[in-house]
């Protein structure tokens, strides 16, 4: 009798172990691949992201799970990722089914799990006053030693002259107080995305984009008055933001916590 439940619990274990681990892969190769590694590649996989996450101003989903899992061992990070295989499933259920969705946050998490599993460095990005609903999360990518924005909440990425413009190139343009809307790329204007509780879809121009996020300038210490200048939250996922602020110094001139 004995030898039986320890048996079927190891069955049990295993079943817990390799379905999430299959599921997820199964999603990422067959709803989500990344067709070129390229600049493109990315703002296609972005796109396919809008489309598919929900709006949800009341959302229930817990989206900083998609990439911690849930600690439920002491001393070992295995129940981490497994739980995070099962978070994802979870949550990419309750999108396809309309029975929940994010706000920008999760759209962003969302994506960079994506990039993680393509093998894409990524860092999402809060931005704004910490605190107040004058916040917006976007994900930040590598790409060729260069950093680009990409926002899956809105569907745009940064454009000129039929080139994207790096993160630093986005950012000097708003120290030169120039109007991003003109800079603003959206990457589909055919895609939409369903408010969940208005029951309606919708998609975006720049101008919503520019109305949306920043049209009001706000002053928030150390003479920055663009929101898109303080960052208050930079999280790297399964990476480390060392990384990043090393090799990318300009990026400590954004952070609060940071001289």
């Amino acid at each position: 009798m004995k030898k039986k439940i320890i048996k079927n619990f190891a069955i049990l274990f295993i079943c817990i172990l390799v379905f999430p681990l299959i599921g997820n892969k199964l999603i990422i190769k067959n709803k989500f691949p990344l067709k070129t590694k390229n600049l493109k590649g990315l703002e296609e996989l972005t796109s396919k992201v809008f489309t598919f996450t929900n709006h949800n101003k009341n959302q229930k989903m817990n989206h900083s799970r998609l990439m911690s899992g849930l600690g439920l061992l002491p001393y070992t990070s295995l129940d981490n990722k497994l739980t995070e295989y099962s978070f994802f499933i979870y949550q990419t259920a309750m999108n396809y089914f309309k029975l929940d969705g994010y706000l920008c946050g999760g759209h962003s998490r969302y994506l960079q799990r994506l990039f993680a599993e393509h093998g894409i460095k990524s860092f999402t990005y809060n931005h704004g006053i910490d605190g107040t609903t004058n916040t917006h999360v976007i994900v930040i990518a590598e790409y060729k030693d260069n950093l680009y924005i990409f926002d899956p909440t809105y569907n745009y990425v940064y454009h000129h002259n039929d080139k994207y413009l790096t993160f630093e190139e986005v950012i000097n343009l708003v120290k030169q107080k120039k109007n991003l809307e003109k800079f603003i790329k959206i990457i589909n204007s055919q895609d939409k995305i369903l408010l969940l509780d208005q029951k309606k879809y919708i998609n975006f121009t720049p101008s919503d984009i520019i109305k949306s996020l920043y049209r009001t300038k706000h002053l928030i210490g150390k003479n920055k008055e663009h929101l898109l200048l303080n960052g208050f939250d930079f999280y790297a996922g399964h990476g480390s933001m060392e990384y990043f602020f090393e090799k990318y110094p300009y990026l400590k001139s954004l952070s609060l916590g940071w001289d």
